[in-house]
C-alpha cells in the first residue's frame, strides 16, 4: 500500500484531505497510515529499527537515551492491555521494544493523530503511559505523540506531568524534517556505508507519502542560485517601502503650479473648480 500511495495509485490517500463517501462517513485514515509508515518499517531486520529509533530519540533530546548502540528492536501495532480493573482495553499505536546487548530493554509508545473529526479520549495518553506501562517500562521508557498539531499532548500534560520529561510530542511535519535529515546523513556518506543507509529505502516512501497528503517543507527559495543573489545598492530584494509625501521636504515650493496640487471640492450646487492653494 505505501508504494501504491507513493506512486499515485489506489484511493487511500483521500483520506489526508478528509473527503467522504456518499453518505458522509469519513474514508478509513489513520490505521491504514500508520499501517504504511510504523508497519512497513517494523518489518525490516530488529537491528535496522533499533538504530532508527535511537537516532529519532536522540536527535528529540529524549532523556536516558543509552551512548551504546542497541542490538536489536521489536515493533507491535495497537497492542491491547487491560487497565488496573481489568475492564478497559488501552491499545497505543504502537509498542516498541529496544534492546541493549547487555539486556537492558527500554520501551517506546506511539501515538498519532491524522484526523481532526475523530473523537478522543481526552485522557488517551495519561491512560496509556499510567496504566499500559508497568512501573519499570516507566523508569526506562519513552512517550511520543504525533500529530498536526501538540495542543492535545500539552493538555494532557497539563492533567499532571507523570512522564517526568519522557513525553515526546511533535507534528508531522517535525516527523518529516527528522526523515530528512537521515536521508541527507546518508547520501553525505554515499563513500562509504552509514549505519542507516539500509533505511533509504523506506525514508524515500514515506517521504513521498507524506507529501502527498500534503505535509511538505518549505521550497520557496530553491529556484534561487547557488552562488546567492546580487543585489543592486540601489535596488530592493523584496519590497520598497512607502514613503508617502516625504519628498515635499526637498521641495522647492516656487515650483508647485500656482492652481495647488492636492484635491478639489464640491459644491451642493454642482462641481465646481475651486482649488485649495498653499
Amino acid at each position: 500500500m505505501l508504494l501504491a500511495l507513493t506512486r499515485g495509485k489506489g484511493r487511500y490517500f483521500q483520506c489526508g484531505y478528509g473527503w467522504h463517501h456518499d453518505h458522509g462517513v469519513y474514508l478509513c485514515d489513520e490505521p491504514e497510515l500508520i499501517s504504511m509508515i510504523f508497519g512497513s518499517l517494523s518489518l525490516l531486520p530488529p537491528e535496522l529499527i533499533a538504530r532508527f529509533w535511537v537516532y529519532f530519540l536522540r536527535t528529540c533530546v529524549a532523556p536516558n537515551v543509552p551512548d551504546t548502540a542497541p542490538a536489536q528492536a521489536h515493533m507491535n501495532l495497537w497492542p491491547e492491555r487491560s487497565d488496573a480493573q481489568g475492564h478497559t482495553t488501552i491499545m497505543p499505536d504502537a509498542h516498541v521494544r529496544l534492546i541493549w546487548p547487555h539486556g537492558k530493554t527500554f520501551t517506546l509508545l506511539i501515538e498519532t493523530e491524522w484526523n481532526h473529526a475523530r473523537v478522543r479520549d481526552p485522557r488517551q495518553l495519561y491512560r496509556q503511559w499510567s496504566e499500559y506501562l508497568s512501573a519499570e517500562e516507566q523508569q526506562s521508557g519513552w512517550h511520543l505523540y504525533i500529530g498536526h498539531d501538540t495542543s492535545a499532548a500539552l493538555r494532557e500534560q497539563r492533567l499532571g506531568n507523570i512522564w517526568a520529561g519522557r513525553l515526546i510530542a511533535i507534528n508531522w511535519f517535525a516527523f518529516l524534517g527528522m526523515l530528512l535529515r537521515v536521508e541527507t546523513i546518508i547520501q553525505q556518506c554515499f563513500d562509504t556505508q552509514h549505519e542507516l543507509t539500509h533505511l533509504l529505502p523506506w525514508t524515500s516512501n514515506v517521504i513521498a507519502l507524506l507529501e502527498r497528503l500534503g505535509v511538505r517543507t518549505f521550497e520557496g527559495f530553491r529556484d534561487l542560485p547557488e552562488g546567492g543573489v546580487i543585489v543592486h545598492q540601489s535596488s530592493s530584494l523584496f519590497w520598497r517601502e512607502y514613503s508617502g509625501f516625504a519628498w515635499l521636504r526637498h521641495a522647492n515650493r516656487n515650483t508647485l503650479l500656482p492652481t495647488g496640487i492636492f484635491f478639489t471640492s464640491k459644491s451642493k450646487k454642482g462641481i465646481t473648480d475651486e482649488r485649495k492653494n498653499y
